[in-house]
C-alpha cells in the first residue's frame, strides 16, 4: 500500500501509460436508493462492522423520502457478526424473539430484539434471499418472517446458522466450533443442516435469460402492490 505501479494500456496499436498508487479499498456494506416507483432498496453485502446504523439510517432517509415500502436484500450477504444480525433485524422488529439458540446441551435460548434499534415503518417489506445467503442474513430473514413484519422472497437460504467459537490449535491452525444451533422462533424448526434454511414465503428463480434482475423486478412489483398479490 502507498507504492506505485506503473500500467500501460495499449489501445488501437498506441501504448498508454498510467501510474496508479496502490492502496486499501473498502466497498460499502451497505447500498441504498429509491426506484422509480418510490420503493426502497437497501442492499447489505456482509454484516459487519458499522453495517447495522447504515441500514438505520437508510431506512429513515427512505422513510422521509416518502417511500411506498421497501426492499432489504441480502442475496449473497454470507452473515458475520451475531450482533449485526440482530441489531439489523431490531430495526423492523420490536419487542420480540428473532430465532431461538439451541446449545450442546439442549437448552433453548430466546435471542431477543435490540429495541434500541427499531424504527418505526408500517410499510410493506421484501426480504430478498437466495442460496448464498447464509449465517446473519438467515437469522435476519428468519426473524422478519416469523414475527410476520415482512415477506420473504427468492430462493432458499444456505442452511448455515449458528454461533461458532474459534479455537487455536497447537500447529498454529484454527477450528471453528459451532456451539449452538438456530431454531425458527415460530415454527421450532432447525435452520441449520442440509436442506435447511429460510425457505421464502414467495419463491423467485433466478432467471438470467431474463436480462435484468427478475428477482427484484418482482420483490418491487409486490411492493407496490401493497404486498398483497
Amino acid at each position: 500500500e502507498g507504492t506505485t505501479v506503473n500500467i500501460v494500456f495499449v489501445r488501437n496499436g498506441v501504448d498508454t501509460p498510467i501510474a496508479i498508487v496502490r492502496g486499501k479499498v473498502t466497498p460499502p456494506r451497505v447500498i441504498d436508493q429509491t426506484d422509480d416507483g418510490n420503493v426502497g432498496y437497501i442492499y447489505v453485502s456482509q454484516l459487519n462492522g458499522d453495517v447495522s446504523n447504515q441500514v438505520a439510517q437508510a431506512v429513515k432517509r427512505q422513510n422521509d423520502a416518502g417511500v411506498v415500502g421497501r426492499v432489504l436484500d441480502l442475496r449473497d450477504d454470507p452473515g458475520g457478526d451475531l450482533s449485526a444480525a440482530v441489531d439489523i433485524a431490531s430495526i423492523f422488529i420490536r419487542n420480540a424473539t428473532i430465532v431461538y439458540q439451541v446449545g450442546r446441551d439442549g437448552n433453548r435460548t430466546p435471542l431477543r430484539t435490540n429495541d434500541r434499534m427499531y424504527v418505526a415503518t408500517p410499510k410493506p417489506l421484501v426480504v430478498l434471499v437466495n442460496k448464498n445467503s447464509a449465517s446473519g442474513a438467515e437469522i435476519i430473514a428468519a426473524g422478519v418472517r416469523a414475527n410476520g413484519v415482512g415477506t420473504v422472497m427468492g430462493e432458499q437460504t444456505a442452511g448455515c446458522v449458528g454461533i461458532g467459537q474459534p479455537r487455536e490449535l497447537p500447529d498454529g491452525g484454527l477450528l471453528l466450533v459451532t456451539i449452538a444451533r438456530m431454531e425458527d422462533a415460530k415454527t421450532g424448526e432447525a435452520l441449520n443442516g442440509p436442506g435447511k434454511g429460510v425457505v421464502p414465503d414467495k419463491p423467485v428463480a433466478t432467471d438470467a435469460s431474463a436480462g435484468a434482475d427478475n428477482q427484484r423486478l418482482a420483490a418491487d412489483a409486490f411492493i407496490r402492490s401493497g404486498g398483497k398479490t
